[in-house]
């Protein structure tokens, strides 16, 4: 990863369109530029493909994308603990004398204890992590926290910790707005010491914290997905394995509760639809039955009161 300033910083690098003469060249240049200090080495008679971003934050770095045909290796003197998440596809890790198939599983630890590195055959989709040892240190259980350990993908925390960093990581605003950022680099600690096994008191912190955030983050992802949907209380808390009362409880600690941010996510659907030309073609009421809204006269009347303006005037006033 690259050392983490005060604030963001962001680096792209792709290896598509380039020579395969000239991948090899630029991987190797990425090392001696410190640009990353985990190592990307071609594997012997596979080719080779990367495509992968880094985000520098204050006490976390992250670096999400794809790679194929490539191992990673980090320095062997190094304090800080270095995850890596399989999203898809299948990567071989290696402390040098086990070997270990990650296939939606993580790995976790000290980069130098990972000797041998993450080897990525095939395409692999995935996000990585780099977080300072004294941030969580502290909060795991089990024994040396730089040893190499397999977090199964099974895991509940594992589960949440991917879904809350893929989500952040479509959101500039919550990575480079200050207090979002302390949030969210805060919460990844959380859900980093809960996959690998958090003492009692760090478990009772992160559920009101951490688990709390990525849950409720979880739960807003499926309603904006599934708008033109039903969308009860009872049927969305089922999905993510959770009473109705705990749901409630989450947007409520937002000021909000779980109707209102459910219209507020069909009127802003309608809205950004009524503004785009591509459905200039498209009546208002299809849009509004295509949100979810089941009462036409009822969709004009909130949009109003949301907007200060009717759809029709939203669609005239389009740029």
């Amino acid at each position: 990863m690259i050392p983490a300033p005060n604030r963001m910083a962001q680096f792209r690098f792709s290896t598509r369109g380039l020579p395969l003469r000239e991948c090899a060249k630029s991987l190797s240049a990425l090392h001696d530029r410190k640009l990353i200090d985990l190592r990307l080495e071609p594997l012997r008679d596979y080719a080779f493909h990367a495509d992968f971003r880094l985000k520098a934050l204050p006490e976390l770095g992250i670096m999400s994308g794809s790679l194929g045909g490539l191992r990673h290796l980090g320095p062997v003197h190094d304090d800080d603990l270095f995850m890596f998440m399989n999203l898809a596809g299948d990567s071989i890790a290696s402390d040098g004398s086990n070997e270990v198939a990650l296939h939606g599983n993580a790995i976790c630890g000290r980069p130098g204890n990972i000797c041998e590195g993450v080897s990525h055959v095939d395409n692999v989709h995935f996000i990585a992590l780099r977080l300072p040892s004294r941030a969580i240190s502290h909060l795991v259980t089990g024994g040396d926290v730089f040893a190499m350990r397999i977090v199964p993908r099974g895991t509940a925390a594992l589960k949440l910790l991917k879904a809350y960093v893929s989500t952040a990581l479509k959101d500039d605003e919550v990575l480079e707005v200050p207090d979002l950022q302390r949030l969210f680099v805060t919460h990844v600690h959380d859900l980093v010491a809960l996959a690998l096994g958090a003492t009692r008191d760090a478990t009772f912190v992160a559920e009101g914290r951490g688990v709390r955030a990525a849950r409720l983050q979880a739960i807003k992802d499926d309603i904006r997905a599934n708008l033109s949907s039903e969308l009860t209380v009872s049927a969305t808390a089922a999905r993510h394995h959770m009473t109705p009362r705990y749901l409630h409880k989450l947007f409520e600690a937002e000021g909000v509760t779980y109707s209102q941010y459910v219209i507020a996510q069909r009127l802003a659907r309608v809205h950004r639809m009524l503004t785009d030309p591509r459905f200039a073609a498209s009546n208002i009421s299809s849009l509004a039955y295509d949100a979810g809204f089941g009462d036409l006269s009822h969709f004009n009347r909130l949009f109003r009161q949301r907007y200060h303006a009717t759809p029709s005037d939203v669609r005239h006033q389009r740029p």
